[in-house]
């Protein structure tokens, strides 16, 4: 069964492929996941073999109170036998499913974080086709692929590859419910995705309701008719108020293995836990210069000629964050300012629809700019989650596959030139400027 549950890792997502693309797409894009998802457990064995616990103490926990074994159906979903050890018990009993098929194996509890990454390059695909066509979707589900400073989140047991899988899903359902051909299917992302999020990270419901009402206000400024606007404000309300009021019963959110004092979405819960990490807050977080670089970058260890003393999980997370400082940073920051400056954007959708003659991958499809503000919306508001919570690292992930599809739609709007001279002018500045941090400043 285990060597079963490692097929399916990749199996599952590469047939989810033609449900996502269809007929047409769906083998290129098949093999696209099919691919990644062997070179990512290639990669998994040759690191799990060599450092198989972060030193964190969250992956040994969860390596530890998953070994466990169900005997009857009931066990499969009762979230509250974690409450020993868990105020969330979402992650360990996904890894408690996976011990009743790979037994006590480390390897493929990691490789379950594959399988939610395969995935969520799936999803972001979607995205990218509902925005702008099948050109868009492929450059998504490639961005995120490629997106490193995510890899570190499945070569360690660590849930926030979970999350921002479903937190991805939530967007998918944010872009669709913008549209008229699938607004009960975006709702229904909305809910579903939001709902499944509680139970491994109870407070990022919030988060959800805040980009909810933030789209919601998107959708009613375009040109839409009253009529239809009144509607999905109602609809929007209605789930906002629902869910809030699920996220402050205790009875309903012990069902959902949530427990702890802070946990709930009562104001009074949020203050408590913003207080507790506040005291943990370092000087870097508390400077409104520095932040937003350190939110933009992640983090910059690896450039830091001390961090490689250790060869340990710290120098892994920082160097998997380097391609995306020197490739995505100038790309995602080229993106915003399309998508902010009106004009611009009207410039972009000209040239979009225009497309490239012969290409085999070009829709002449006109994207629209709510779709595209509804991702940098959502960024901004993980700033701010990132802000409350003192962390620029984990509580930022769902963040990222945002960030990198801004920076994929800069991508497919510049020429080879303009990106040519972006990232030449981004890499010698940058490298000039720590060269000189570290080596005069520091």
């Amino acid at each position: 069964m285990s060597y079963f549950f490692i097929v399916f890792v990749v199996l599952i997502p590469a047939l989810c492929s033609f449900l996502v693309a269809g007929k047409s797409d769906g083998g290129r894009l098949c093999m696209l996941v099919a691919l990644a998802g062997i070179f990512f457990l290639s990669v998994l064995w040759q690191i799990n073999e060599a450092i198989p616990f972060s030193g964190l103490a969250d992956d040994k926990v969860y390596f530890d109170v998953s070994k466990r074994s169900f005997k009857n159906l009931s066990d499969w979903f009762d979230l509250q036998q974690f409450k020993g050890t868990h105020e969330q018990a979402g992650y360990p009993m996904l890894l408690s499913w996976v011990h009743q098929f790979a037994g006590g194996s480390l390897y493929h509890r990691k490789a379950l974080n594959v399988f939610f990454f395969l995935m969520l390059a799936l999803v972001w695909f979607g995205i990218g086709r509902h925005i702008e066509g099948r050109r868009l979707g492929f450059v998504f589900a490639s961005g995120v692929l490629l997106s490193t400073p995510l890899w570190f989140y499945w070569i360690f047991l660590l849930k926030d590859m979970a999350i921002t899988f479903l937190q991805s899903v939530f967007i998918l359902g944010l872009v669709q419910s913008l549209s008229h051909r699938s607004v009960a299917r975006g709702y229904g992302w909305i809910v579903l995705s939001t709902i499944l999020t509680v139970p491994f990270r109870s407070k990022l419901a919030l988060v959800n309701l805040a980009a909810l009402a933030g789209a919601t206000l998107l959708g009613t400024g375009s040109r839409r008719s009253w009529k239809s606007s009144l509607l999905k404000v109602a609809m929007a309300g209605g789930i906002i108020l629902s869910i809030l009021v699920a996220g402050t019963n205790p009875e309903i959110l012990h069902q959902l293995g949530v427990s702890g004092e802070h946990r709930s979405l009562d104001a009074e819960s949020v203050r408590a836990e913003f207080e507790d990490r506040g005291r943990s807050r370092s000087a870097q977080l508390t400077n409104a210069l520095m932040f937003p670089l350190l939110y933009l970058m992640g983090e910059v260890a690896a450039f830091n000629p001390r961090s490689w003393e250790d060869v340990g999980f710290p120098l892994i997370r920082g160097l998997s964050v380097v391609p995306w400082i020197y490739v995505g940073v100038p790309l995602f920051l080229a993106g915003t300012w399309m998508i902010v400056r009106q004009q611009r954007f009207r410039e972009v959708v000209v040239h979009l629809s225009a497309g490239q003659e012969g290409g085999p991958l070009v829709d002449p499809v006109r994207p629209e700019r709510a779709h595209l503000l509804v991702l940098l919306m959502f960024v901004l508001i993980y700033a701010g989650v990132a802000w409350g919570s003192a962390d620029t690292t984990r509580w930022r992930t769902p963040a990222v596959p945002p960030m990198v599809a801004i920076a994929g739609f800069a991508w497919v709007t510049m020429n080879k030139q303009q990106r040519f001279g972006l990232l030449l002018g981004w890499g010698l500045l940058l490298s000039v400027s720590l060269l000189t941090y570290y080596v005069m400043l520091k």
